[in-house]
């Protein structure tokens, strides 16, 4: 691995340290967590994310795993660098196998990742985009039968040298900016060393038909993107107000990934909240989901915001304690209404958990955001939800991280139509 990645993983665990003293408790970043699940065809899941393969070294791999119905596993593939490897989303190519986004390091440079391999796992070819600092956060498909691709580069950004420069600083901004929140003016207030919102579109082989960068702080990340009913396309993300908060960024673009219009939401304190999925709703409008520090019950709380097709906001539901508590994906069930994964300290059952870690959190509410019901799942320490889905079956399926045999491992767990637990297993 190298001296410079090595030094941002080292100061990166630093800064996870300055930030729980100092208040801030953010979910610790797991060294095994998987980000995306996905149902294939013959009612089995693959899920993607990444796994250690030296701690020593402080290096991991990128991990795709296949499991059946039950969750028993069929295969699982990792392949990498000798650097730090991840991938963040998976999409399902049809009697084809599967496609991948995220990121990998091998020189130093953290650059965008797309991965494609045959249904079996096996990698067929992998291309990588950007500079030095590059990640790709999410994957979608097309109609057209390409595909669509947020996250976030430092392409077309002047800047000294963004690893050297003032590494601690750039360390901490960037777990703040992991974690964070989006009402910017529309002029650069916080315009120093960072990285671009960024969408591609690539072809069914990984060529890039176009890119776009957007840009309003210099920190700024896109965290998922969809193809619109018009063709074009919703991508969400955080823009970086001033040295203290975040806000989400919502932006609109035609078929082209030329903004047609963008919003920004947020409140008056730090991370407002960082969008963690964007959806299309049946009405046209859009609904967002993620986490604010600046309304709720205290601490950070679940935030749910519905927008018309202009982006308007029509209403915003939270959800949460007193503690900590983050929505990590959010998915439209059959009935019309919603499904958000993630973790609540606020609830963590303190019998399993006297630490007083998250446990994992699913909740479901009506397509107006009303609360139907939530369930928390505890392990013996930390537990996070990264990806929820619907099954076939009516259940839900969730791909998260958890502290087993005392070390961090993937966990799969899948429940019913109520959100009650049918089996879970460790990975």
């Amino acid at each position: 691995m190298s001296k410079k990645v090595t030094g941002f993983f080292l100061i990166l665990g630093f800064s996870i340290l300055v930030l729980s003293f100092s208040g801030r408790a953010v979910p610790p970043p797991m060294e095994d967590a998987p980000y995306s699940i996905q149902e294939t065809d013959e009612n089995g899941f693959v899920i993607v994310g990444t796994t250690v393969s030296d701690r020593t070294a402080w290096t991991n791999d990128a991990k795709i795993l296949k499991i059946n119905q039950n969750g028993e596993e069929e295969w699982n593939k990792t392949f990498g660098t000798p650097g730090y490897d991840s991938l963040n989303s998976i999409a399902v190519v049809q009697d084809d196998g599967y496609i991948m986004t995220g990121e990998t390091a091998s020189t130093g440079s953290r650059k965008l990742w797309l991965v494609k391999t045959d249904p079996n796992g096996v990698m067929l070819w992998n291309e990588t985009y950007g500079s030095d600092w590059s990640n790709g956060k999410s994957i979608q498909g097309t109609s057209d039968g390409n595909y669509i691709i947020a996250g976030y580069s430092d392409k077309y950004i002047d800047r000294e040298d963004i690893n050297h420069k003032d590494l601690i600083k750039n360390a901490i901004d960037s777990v703040y900016a992991l974690f964070a929140d989006t009402d910017a003016p529309g002029k650069d207030i916080y315009n120093s060393n960072g990285v671009n919102l960024l969408l591609i579109k690539v072809d069914s082989n990984g060529n890039i038909l176009w890119d776009r960068t957007f840009r309003r702080s210099g920190y700024d990340y896109g965290v998922s993107a969809n193809e619109t009913v018009d063709a074009g396309y919703i991508l969400d993300g955080t823009t970086k107000i001033d040295e203290n908060q975040n806000h989400i960024w919502l932006i609109k673009t035609n078929s082209n990934g030329e903004e047609e219009w963008s919003r920004t939401f947020g409140g008056s304190k730090w991370s407002s909240m960082p969008a963690a999925s964007i959806l299309q709703t049946s009405d046209s409008g859009y609904l967002i989901a993620g986490y604010t520090e600046s309304f709720g019950e205290g601490g950070r709380d679940v935030w749910l915001i519905k927008v018309d097709k202009k982006g308007n906001e029509m209403w915003n539901k939270t959800f949460g304690g007193k503690d900590d508590d983050f929505g990590n994906d959010i998915h439209l069930t059959k009935n019309g209404g919603f499904i958000i994964a993630g973790t609540t300290y606020s609830f963590a059952d303190r019998i399993m958990n006297p630490e007083r870690w998250g446990d994992i959190w699913l909740i479901r509410t009506d397509a107006s955001g009303n609360e139907l019901w939530n369930r928390t799942f505890a392990g013996v320490s930390w537990d996070n939800a990264y990806s929820v889905r619907e099954v076939r079956d009516g259940g839900f399926i969730l791909a998260g991280s958890t502290i087993a045999n005392g070390s961090e491992a993937w966990i799969i767990l899948k429940t019913d139509l109520q959100g009650h637990e049918e089996w879970r297993k460790t990975y």
